[in-house]
This record gives C-alpha cells, structure tokens and sequence, in this order.
C-alpha cells in the first residue's frame, strides 16, 4: 500500500497541472465589428482564445484568430503598422503568430489578402511579452474588454476595421 502513495500523489500532481490553464466554459463574449463602409473591401470574423486558470480563478485573453476575407477583385492589404491592439487605456503594436518576440514592438509588413481570398491571423499584443531570467514568456491581457483596429489598403484607398471584445463570464 505504501508502494501507492507516491503514485497517486504523482497522479494528483499531473491532473492539477493538466487542469491549471484551461479555456472557460461559462465565458462567452460579445464581439462587435464596425466598417467605415457599408460595403467593406474586407470583412473579419474573430475568435478570442479565452485562458482561465482553474486553481487562482482567473481568466485573460490570449490571443484572437482573426479571419480577412477579401471581397474585392483585386489583392488588397492588412496594414500592421496601422493596426493596433487596445485596452486597459493603451494602445499596442499588434504581434502576430510566428513573429520574433525581439520585434514585439516592430510591425510586420503588410499582409496581402488575394482577390475574394481569405487569410487567418493569430493577433496579440505586443505588450503581452515578459522577459524573465530564463528568457520569455507571454502573458495574457487581463482586460475584460480588448478593442482591436485594422487598417485595411485597397486600390479604393484606406478603410478600418473596429472590433470590441468583451467577456461575459456566467455565475461570478
């Protein structure tokens, strides 16, 4: 029976791991999306990937997958450097999957979007990186609401997209 013990506290430890960062099932969000146009050259959808941690009980946005969908007949542009991620009163350079850590706070060039094309992007802020004595590590935006802005370029000229994401969490 002594045999068990350091196995059972194993699994124990294994399973509060497994479980400490998880999405939220009671947390849901109201995405509003705003065009300068009634007939935008680019139309998004977003999905806010959500991270609540089950021990402390808190939650953070980690990340947003953005999807462009160009509705036009010719290749238009995501302009990054024109783009912004905002909440808690400030306003971040936008990071986006893949990207350096080291250029966190360096847009990435544009993105083209091929005629009636789509392009999915996995949009963050700059400002979610932390150095640590280890090297880095990204921490969520603890921000119940995020604003998002994309400035989009086509041969009509410039237009932006405003997204608000706001959490709803049930039952706290």
């Amino acid at each position: 029976m002594k045999k068990l013990i350091p196995v059972f506290l194993l699994m124990v430890c294994v399973l509060i791991v497994s479980c400490a960062s998880t999405p939220s099932s009671k947390t849901n969000f109201d995405i509003q999306i705003e065009y300068e146009s009634d007939n935008p050259a680019v139309t998004i959808q977003i999905v806010p990937n959500w991270i609540k941690n089950l021990v402390f009980k808190e939650g953070a946005f980690s990340d947003f997958t953005c999807v462009f969908t160009n509705n036009t007949e010719k290749t238009v542009q995501v302009v990054w450097a024109e783009s912004s991620v905002n909440y808690n009163g400030s306003s971040y350079v936008p990071l986006l999957e893949g990207q350096k850590y080291e250029d966190a706070q360096n847009p990435m060039p544009p993105a083209a979007i091929p005629k009636e094309g789509t392009i999915s992007k996995k949009v963050m802020s700059s400002n979610q990186f932390q150095t640590t004595n280890t090297g880095w590590r990204l921490s969520p935006s603890e921000s119940p609401v995020v604003n998002l802005l994309f400035m989009i370029k086509s041969d009509a000229g410039e237009e932006y997209i405003t997204a608000s994401v706001k959490t709803i969490i049930a039952g706290e």
